[in-house]
């Protein structure tokens, strides 16, 4: 097990403060990992750290989306300095302090504002929303400045657009349209200093799916004799992509029969391969023939249907028999000849078996 420790050192001079404003006033800290755009863990935790955890990440879908969400910090920064003396060991004295050591021990007012407005400019920004959200919802992007000079101004942009021009507004709404976007804000200080916060926010298309509705459906032929062929025509609007159609035939009972709903039923010419020949007499019991019948559904229901070689088992060969719809011969051939060319069996030939 390999486990990793290090030491984080911020001058003081960086945060525009010393040691006597953290002893006396605190500050607050948060560690945060970032991989990528976004944060993936932090020290206090965050759930926003964890929201989209299980989520594909746009680059790579083997990893997590977290390296590129936003994410909006809710939890407490954890403390530093002001903290509370440990009880002393001397006696407690009963002389109470007097007015002018408590105000001298005290930084004055003008000191404190002079480090604060000394303090480098950072700005905290983000959705009211972690990503995705979909496109048909209103965000509100907020940014909070610290630090700096004085009042802020904020530039909001978005995909290198700008949305909102520098105003001393925080907040701007958005209706997203993208499924990618880079959101942005510009903060500038009374001084002109001026800071930058990025992030990647992704959104998801609301899906507008209407199911398909059947607007037409006819026959050419409402009285028929049995045998005779009778056209049946529909229509469908609506749904996604090329629809595809399936006929039935209900019975009395409910019992649904399909009519057209494969380009062809593809089986076995027979149970196994050739039999063994004693004479002229092909030897097949009982429950052999009922397994070869069915290349009987091309004879009598006039479908077009064709045998081809599939090779041999034993060394003795097999065939594969193609059944299609009425008038569809064409497409018959066309499947045959592919099984062909995939297959390779043209021009190979069984090898002798003896029989003892």
């Amino acid at each position: 097990k390999l486990d990793t420790f290090y030491t984080m050192t911020i001058p003081y001079s960086a945060l525009g403060i010393d040691k006597s404003y953290v002893e006396k006033n605190g500050i607050g800290v948060m560690h945060i990992s970032t991989y990528g755009a976004s944060g993936v863990a932090s020290i206090p935790a965050d759930p926003s750290m964890y929201d989209a955890a299980s989520d594909e990440y746009s680059a790579d879908s083997s990893t997590t989306r977290e390296k590129e969400d936003s994410d909006v910090i809710t939890t407490k920064l954890a403390r530093i300095g002001n903290k509370t003396e440990e009880p002393s060991t001397e006696e407690p004295t009963t002389e109470e302090p007097t007015t002018e050591e408590l105000t001298t021990e005290e930084p004055s007012t003008d000191e404190t504002t002079t480090r604060m407005d000394d303090r480098q400019l950072t700005v905290n920004f983000g959705a009211d929303r972690s990503a995705p959200q979909l496109d048909t919802t209103q965000l509100k992007l907020e940014a909070i400045a610290s630090g700096g000079a004085g009042s802020y101004e904020y530039e909001f942009v978005i995909n290198d657009k700008v949305v909102q021009e520098k105003s001393a507004k925080s907040t701007y709404l958005w209706n997203p349209t993208e499924a990618i976007n880079v959101i942005r804000v510009n903060v500038t200080d009374k001084a002109g200093n001026k800071v930058t916060s990025a992030k990647y926010y992704q959104i998801e298309k609301t899906i507008h799916y209407e199911a398909p509705q059947i607007t037409a459906f006819s026959t050419d032929n409402t009285g028929v004799y049995e045998g005779e062929k009778v056209n049946l025509t529909a229509k469908a609007e609506k749904g996604e992509g090329t629809l595809e159609y399936r006929f039935e035939v209900v019975s009395a009972d409910g019992t649904a029969t399909v009519i057209k709903d494969y380009d062809a039923v593809i089986l076995p010419v027979g149970s196994g391969p050739a039999k063994k020949l004693e004479g002229s007499v092909d030897i097949l019991d009982e429950n052999t023939k009922a397994l070869e019948e069915h290349l009987q559904i091309g004879n009598f229901g006039g479908f077009p249907s064709i045998t081809i070689p599939d090779g041999f088992v034993n060394n003795l060969p097999v065939g594969v028999n193609i059944t299609g719809n009425c008038y569809d011969d064409a497409n018959i051939l066309n499947i045959a000849y592919a099984i062909e060319s995939t297959m390779n069996y043209k021009g190979q030939i069984a090898k002798e078996v003896r029989h003892d």
